[in-house]
């Protein structure tokens, strides 16, 4: 007996979960291998299977030419060749600078063909430790001159290695490729999720100018991004999530009073519930006294760090009376600052 696509689709979307890169970014690799191993095994079934399940191994996209160089060659190829892109729901693309340059002719092509059709989510990470870079800027130049009409998740990511090498105490120029973010994000207000970290950059961030939540982005739910630009988005209505990342690695690698400074800078944030810190903050009372103070609704807190002083803290985190740290707090991340091993701890188990 032959079943309907729609229920072939249905059995084959099982195979790759909901989430898009959200997810994929969180999900290690050798799960995300062998869930695309899972669909290309049942596109061989039959014609029909072959068909629902191409299209939901199509439709997320990982173009890593940091993992696996080889691979990501074979999939952009197929890509063009077999015009899959007309699947393409998500695609996330990571490489380094001579990457960019070599094929952003074929990345534009199947981004263009694909915005007019299903394209979603969008993240772009960039490693460039030369300096130089013109290949890099003109695809990224290009990308942003793009519409793209459904896009909800926009993450661009830009690490350049060589200034941080070069000039470790000193913030580098503006990217002048970049200039067009901000005319980019004006053109899709659909954006829910975005992530903006260039990095190192300037001092002060990006050069936003004045924003107006009800025009600029008005659906954004959560964001990415270096502590001065992260500041200016806390006041969206709707924004519940915030990623945060220092502007520059510290010479004293004191990242702890620096964060503390931040923090207390900032007014209070009833509405942030979720908190990712891509700092290496200690775990500490007065640390999360400071995070009460800013986001008392808090649920969700990763990316501290703790050590020996911090596990009886821990511990007694929601058991005692005394302590009144982020009374919502249901979910704690924390990586163990001597071995470097993450975990994650419900706050009524800590």
């Amino acid at each position: 007996m032959s079943l309907p696509p729609e229920i072939c689709g249905k059995i084959a979307s099982f195979l790759r979960p909901v989430g898009g890169l959200q997810r994929i970014t969180k999900t290690h690799k050798s799960v995300i291998r062998r869930e695309e191993r899972d669909l290309v095994t049942l596109s061989r079934v039959s014609r029909m299977w072959h068909v629902e399940a191409t299209r939901v191994l199509w439709e997320v996209v990982l173009l890593d030419w940091w993992d696996d160089e080889r691979e990501a060659d074979l999939k952009l190829g197929l890509l063009v060749r077999k015009g899959y892109y007309r699947h393409i729901r998500c695609i996330s693309i990571q490489g380094d600078r001579e990457d960019y340059i070599v094929h952003p002719p074929q990345l534009l092509q199947i981004i263009r063909h694909a915005s007019l059709l299903s394209l979603e989510e969008v993240r772009i990470h960039v490693f460039d430790d030369t300096g130089v870079g013109h290949g890099l800027r003109s695809f990224v130049k290009a990308f942003l001159t793009l519409d793209i009409p459904h896009l909800s998740y926009f993450h661009l990511e830009l690490l350049q290695i060589s200034a941080l090498i070069s000039m470790p105490m000193l913030f580098p120029p503006p990217n002048p490729a970049l200039s067009n973010t901000k005319n980019f994000l004006l053109r899709h207000p659909t954006i829910e999720d975005l992530g903006i970290h260039f990095y190192p950059q300037m001092e002060r961030g990006l050069d936003w100018g004045m924003l107006d939540s009800a025009q600029f982005l008005p659906r954004l739910r959560a964001y990415t991004g270096g502590q001065s630009d992260a500041a200016k988005f806390l006041t969206w209505p709707h924004l519940s999530a915030i990623t945060l990342h220092p502007q520059q690695p510290h010479p004293s690698f004191a990242l702890t009073p620096r964060f503390m400074m931040y923090i207390e800078c900032l007014e209070c944030f009833p509405n942030i519930e979720r908190l990712d810190l891509c700092w290496d903050v200690s775990f500490r009372e007065d640390v999360l006294k400071l995070l009460t103070d800013c986001f008392p609704n808090l649920q969700e807190l990763s990316g501290l760090q703790i050590d020996v002083n911090s596990i009886d803290f821990l511990r007694g985190l929601s058991g005692s009376p005394e302590i009144s740290c982020l009374p919502r707090l249901t979910h704690i991340g924390v990586t163990d600052a001597n071995s470097q091993i993450s975990g994650d701890l419900r706050a009524d188990e800590a």
